[in-house]
This record gives structure tokens, C-alpha cells and sequence, in this order.
């Protein structure tokens, strides 16, 4: 020890090459060294997994990686995936990326894989998974590694229970016409003789509320008072609060997990 009133100085040396000897790949077909491999990857282990909550594993892994995308607003009906990695490789053909699960191809779907059973993820991202998988890797390979019991292991127990809770949809969040300004226009537009050709047509097209109750009172088949009190009464009428009263209420999402490995 230093005398008393002497600073105590302390050197640190860094040994940054075995940190990297001990950083292994597993890229589904064998487990490589981080120096001695020439691909781009990305490991995801069970820590980083666990930090947000969820049923779905694409949720687990959304923003703990660089280069994937995920993309929320998928159109129906059109050739797009749902995750990008590092851009799109394909045209016409399958834009998703390889998944791969404890060494095999995993044609279904991701979303059916439980969170709580994955122990790592490795995210291949370059065209050196090409050189493993061939050409179906052409847009990426995410490989996934299932918790399994090793040799000579003790007997492990391990229980994890996840609550979500959302509020209820909000109707209103989206600027639509009301009811009223809605029907103010088809008035508008029956002033203007826009209907006309639609009423005088053999197929009979669908024409809304509104515009059969004007219709009938050119017709003299209701009175005007009766027309201004059933229009009237259909400005009132806006089934998002119907929706939002009877229909839809907040969501609660629970999952319960026992594991036992050994």
C-alpha cells in the first residue's frame, strides 16, 4: 500500500483479442469464430430477447438489429415481406428471408414460433449466406436456435408470465366526414341532378339512405316533412359510437411459460 497522502495510481491493460476468440457464430449449419468468419451477422441472445415483452417473436427482435426492417403496413395481395433485410434482392420472386430453425429450413409461419422456447437468433445478412444456403438466402437468413438440455446438466426449472394490456381502438383518431356533413353532400349533389342517371338505370344500383328518402319525396311518396325528419334523423345516426360502446374494448394479452431443461 501507498503511504498516506500518495494517489494510488492503477493501469489497465486490455485483451480485446480473447473477447473476440470467444464470440461464436451460429449460422444453422456450424458454429464459426467471429475473426474467422467473412460474413456480416448479428447475434441476438436470450438477455436481448427477454428486454421487451411479447407473444410474437419478430416483436422481440424489432430495433436489436441493424440492417432489418420491419415492415407494419403490409398491403394484401402483394408480393411484400413483412421483414427486410438490408434491402429487397428479389423481384417476382419470394421476397422473405430464409428461416432457418435448430439447423433446418422452417417453411411455416415465424409468428407461430414461441418467444420463451428461442434461446439465440442470428441475423445472416450479406452474401456470404448465399455460400450456406444457396439461393433461397437471397434476401437474408434468420437463424433460429431452440433452448435444448446439455450433457451432464442439472435439471432446470423456469416459469415466465407476460401481461399486455391496450387500450380500445380509436375510432375517431382517423379525420372522416360526419354523418351530417356526409349526407349535406349527397343533397349537394341531388341538386345538381347527380343521382339521376343512377336512379334511371336497369341494374338497379345501390344508392344509400339519404338519396332513397330524396328520391321518394320527388316522388311525392312521402311528404316533405316526413323527408326532412327522416334525414334529419339519419344525421344522427354514427355507428362508431355503437362500435365503440358495444363492440370493441381493450385488449389483455397473457402468456404463461414452464420450461424444464436438463
Amino acid at each position: 500500500m501507498p503511504p498516506a497522502g500518495k494517489d494510488l495510481t492503477i493501469i489497465l491493460r486490455s485483451r480485446p483479442r480473447a473477447l473476440i476468440e470467444a464470440v461464436v457464430v451460429h449460422t444453422g449449419y456450424q458454429d464459426v469464430k467471429r475473426k474467422s468468419s467473412t460474413g456480416s451477422f448479428d447475434e441476438v441472445n436470450t438477455d436481448l430477447l427477454s428486454r421487451r415483452v411479447s407473444t410474437n417473436i419478430l416483436d422481440r427482435i424489432d430495433g436489436v438489429t441493424s440492417g432489418v426492417l420491419f415492415n407494419k403496413n403490409v398491403v394484401p395481395a402483394v408480393n411484400q415481406s413483412a421483414i427486410t433485410i438490408r434491402g429487397r434482392s428479389t423481384i417476382y420472386a419470394n421476397p422473405n428471408p430464409l428461416i432457418v430453425v435448430d439447423n433446418f429450413p422452417y417453411p411455416g409461419d415465424i409468428n407461430n414460433i414461441n418467444p420463451e422456447d428461442v434461446e439465440s437468433i442470428t441475423v445472416l445478412k450479406d452474401a456470404a449466406a448465399a455460400a450456406i444456403w444457396g439461393a433461397f438466402s437471397g434476401n437474408g437468413v434468420i437463424v433460429i436456435t431452440t433452448k435444448k438440455g446439455k450433457v451432464s446438466e442439472q435439471p432446470r426449472f423456469s416459469f415466465t408470465s407476460s401481461l399486455t394490456a391496450g387500450a380500445r381502438p380509436d375510432l375517431y383518431y382517423q379525420k372522416i366526414l360526419s354523418p351530417a356533413d356526409y349526407i349535406d353532400i349527397e343533397n349537394y349533389l341531388w341538386n345538381n341532378h347527380f343521382y339521376d342517371n343512377l336512379l334511371l338505370s336497369p341494374q338497379y344500383p345501390a344508392l344509400s339512405p339519404a338519396v332513397e328518402i330524396f328520391a321518394a319525396s320527388r316522388n311525392h311518396l312521402i311528404s316533405s316533412s316526413d323527408s326532412t325528419a327522416q334525414i334529419d334523423a339519419l344525421k344522427n345516426v354514427d355507428t362508431r359510437r355503437d362500435l365503440g360502446k358495444y363492440f370493441y374494448r381493450p385488449s389483455l394479452n397473457t402468456q404463461y411459460t414452464l420450461n424444464v431443461t436438463g
